[in-house]
């Protein structure tokens, strides 16, 4: 509450990044895989959205409803989402549209630290 973070439990799965304090919101009900990033001043309405692996939410955006978004979804700074897409794409807007398929934004050094978080990961589950 100190930093401004209303995040419901057991919203996302592991890797999750907030790279400033401020102002967001997730509700209960969805479901976010791994590595996403959550800039300020975002909210994700309780109810049941299925988010893939690799979400980036930019500043300012907001997803509505009951949707689907597959994995490495980008939205853009201040778009508001309320219909579902696919993967590796990047949504713009009010409301959000599609602008382009986009290649994963986990690029070269992000890419690196993901692939060294993964490799990690196993390695610890191994000798469970």
């Amino acid at each position: 509450m100190k930093l401004g973070f209303t995040i419901s439990e057991n919203v996302f799965g592991y890797g999750l990044v907030i790279p400033h304090y401020g102002t967001i919101v997730v509700g209960s009900g969805n479901r976010v895989g791994n590595y996403a990033v959550l800039h300020t001043s975002t909210c994700v309405t309780a109810g049941r959205k299925t988010i893939g692996d690799g979400f980036y939410l930019s500043t300012g955006a907001k997803v509505l409803g009951d949707i689907d978004l597959g994995n490495y979804t980008t939205i853009g700074a201040n778009a508001v989402v309320n219909q579902s897409e696919g993967e590796n794409c990047l949504l713009v807007g009010i409301p959000a549209k599609k602008k382009r398929d986009e290649a994963p934004w986990m690029k070269d050094l992000y890419r690196e630290r993901y692939e060294a978080c993964e490799e990690l990961r196993r390695k610890l589950f191994e000798n469970m």
